[in-house]
């Protein structure tokens, strides 16, 4: 599965559609297909063609001067139209908007000039989506027996496991996230893989080992360039949620007050949690983790599903155990902002009984 297929002209396009894979893979995390860097021969250049346009979500076409003319650019712009992807087109300021193909020249391009400016072009005007990244390399106390076997993110509530709950809603809203990273131990990355396998799902889902027990030091190695989420793996978010709403906000948030972080919270009260106040802005004000008791007034908690920037990494300690409890309390310490946005229908699958009441209601339905 590859997020871009990258069409060009090899005479003078070349380097650009290099760039461009290159820049995406560090700045989004996503895959490009370019034909010069895959293993093609002669003999099967167009079945690998047809097979990695059908596998790619979009296709990016890079019209230079020679791409314009090129019978090979032409038959793989037919060939992804008729699978119906979605194109962008790149127009060289050298190229007439009217020596493209007929089909696109009703459709709207980005111009540039050399690689760099595409490049600023193609992250500032195209959403290419942030990554959801699901933390599933840790122990779980609370759940045991039932996690003897197996890791919770993969214990069944109702008719599938977790993780497929967490697949089903992120793929509900198009365009939100551009992969899913499922961060393994050693140990359960073969069977966490092969579950995630048997999902179907739109957006890319990869499962990816770290070394490290603790979650903060686990993120800190992927070195984000771009905003990204973190999902809790025993949280199920329930009901009518926008997922573009909440992403909208975060933005919303990071232009008015510089946020490095939403957290969404709740109201619906239950510990361990970490309790939350906001100002009336939805600027935080205070974070305590696991407190040993929670006023109903005023206050809300931590669901665990949070939108951060790459900056918020920045604060991680190599002694940090809990990235709420440490990290972010070093980010307010050194006041950076983080802001709020509160949803009330969800469950926390962090106990027996937890589990027992959610298998339960979803069975039911």
């Amino acid at each position: 599965m590859y997020d871009l297929f990258v069409s060009y002209a090899t005479s003078d396009g070349r380097e650009i559609a290099k760039a461009v894979s290159e820049h995406f893979r560090k700045r989004f995390l996503l895959t490009s297909f370019v034909a010069e860097l895959a293993p093609i021969t002669h003999d099967s250049v167009d079945q690998k063609i047809r097979e990695a346009l059908s596998a790619s979500r979009r296709v990016l076409v890079i019209f230079t001067s020679n791409a314009a003319a090129s019978p090979w650019v032409s038959g793989e712009i037919v060939m992804a139209s008729e699978m119906g992807k979605d194109l962008i087109v790149c127009r060289h300021a050298g190229v007439e908007r009217r020596n493209l193909p007929v089909r696109l020249q009703s459709m709207q391009d980005i111009a540039f000039t050399d690689a760099d400016s595409l490049l600023r072009e193609l992250t500032d005007k195209v959403e290419w989506g942030i990554p959801l990244v699901i933390p599933a390399a840790g122990r779980s106390g609370g759940l045991h027996p039932l996690t003897m076997g197996m890791p919770k993110i993969l214990l069944p509530v109702g008719d599938r496991p977790i993780l497929h709950h967490i697949i089903d809603r992120a793929n509900k809203a198009p365009g939100v996230f551009s992969k899913i990273i499922v961060i393994t131990g050693k140990k359960n990355f073969g069977m966490i893989e092969h579950y995630a396998g048997l999902k179907p799902s739109e957006i890319t889902v990869e499962c990816q080992k770290t070394s490290h027990d603790l979650l903060p030091l686990a993120l800190k190695n992927f070195s984000f360039q771009t905003t990204f989420m973190i999902h809790y793996s025993d949280i199920l978010i329930e009901g009518d949620f926008d997922w573009k709403d909440f992403l909208a906000q975060h933005k919303n948030f990071r232009r008015r007050f510089n946020a490095i972080g939403t957290l969404m919270t709740s109201s619906n009260y239950k510990l361990p949690v970490g309790r939350i106040r906001a100002d009336g802005k939805g600027v935080l004000t205070e974070f305590r983790e696991k407190p040993e008791n929670i006023q109903a007034v005023s206050y809300t908690i931590n669901m665990a599903v949070s939108i951060f920037e790459p900056k918020f990494l920045e604060y991680v300690g190599e002694e940090d155990q809990s990235l709420y409890g440490h990290t972010l309390g070093r980010a307010m310490e050194s006041s950076e902002k983080f802001c709020i946005y509160e949803h009330d229908n969800w469950r926390h699958v962090q106990t027996l009984s937890d589990w027992y009441e959610a298998q339960k209601d979803y069975l039911r339905t």
